[in-house]
């Protein structure tokens, strides 16, 4: 079950891609088949279909804002990251190469890359 009554079948049978097959699928099939059936022009992108993605933006939006709030309540009651993922096998690997002792912060960049910069790089002036 994606959402609002669309389960995986009927997503695979529309051939949405696997990345658009969230909490908001019910918005971009029918974003989707208004493109198609425009012939994905300009005029269909700008005029004709535009509800369809507007509420698609949106439902993306109040979905991602659903998951931060979710992640949030979880961290509090100290329910976050309770069991070991894959990547933190190179915890050890990571604090040995970028510990605050060495002058080295890590992060993830937006993709979620690791990103490994010097301390002095990372502060930002306000």
């Amino acid at each position: 079950e994606l959402s609002s009554g669309i389960n995986a079948e009927y997503g695979h049978r529309q051939k949405v891609p696997l990345y658009y097959r969230d909490y908001c699928v019910h918005w971009f099939i029918p974003w989707r088949n208004c493109l198609v059936d425009n012939n994905w022009t300009r005029y269909a992108h700008r005029e004709v279909c535009h509800r369809w993605k507007e509420g698609w933006d949106l439902c993306e939006i109040r979905d991602n804002l659903d998951r931060i709030a979710e992640k949030k309540c979880l961290k509090k009651e100290g329910l976050w990251r309770k069991v070991p993922f894959s990547a933190e096998i190179f915890d050890d690997k990571r604090d040995k190469l970028m510990a605050k002792e060495n002058g080295w912060q890590f992060g993830y960049d937006i993709r979620g890359r690791p990103v490994r910069r010097p301390r002095s790089e990372a502060q930002v002036d306000v």
